[in-house]
């Protein structure tokens, strides 16, 4: 259906709002892949903005890319928590980056991470080094 509450066979007219889970409301091809009425679909918000036909160098973490990503939703749906949000990881990285050096993963270990609706880290076994400082006061 548009957002007229019409149904339309043609995928062009879906609306660019795409929830992130939901059922296929009738048969149509997308992509060259079949989806019938009812089949579930999902849009995996851990893939947007890694289209290299869109994006250069998709798969590399640029915090400045425009657009950005949508993690925080975008247009009327954006996160009120979003500047928060940032100002929280640009502190804790401020402070980690000037206290700590040569960050790595800790040799011989690997990272562990989930997938679902959104990708979680779960283990992030990282090494480094103090930055030198006086410590003398307290």
């Amino acid at each position: 259906m548009n957002w007229s509450g019409k149904r339309t066979s043609r995928p062009s007219r879906l609306p660019r709002r795409i929830r992130f889970a939901g059922w296929a409301s009738w048969d149509f091809t997308f992509h060259g892949v079949q989806l019938r009425a009812g089949d579930a679909v999902t849009a995996y918000l851990s893939l947007a903005s890694r289209d290299p036909h869109a994006f250069e160098n998709p798969h590399v973490v640029d915090i400045d890319r425009k657009p950005r990503h949508l993690a925080f939703g975008t247009g009327p749906h954006t996160c009120l928590g979003l500047r928060l949000a940032r100002l929280e990881i640009r502190i804790v990285l401020e402070i980690f980056l000037a206290r700590f050096r040569n960050i790595r993963m800790a040799e011989g270990e690997q990272h562990k991470f989930h997938v679902g609706s959104v990708f979680g880290i779960d283990c992030l076994p990282l090494a480094w080094e103090p930055v030198g400082r006086d410590c003398s006061d307290g």
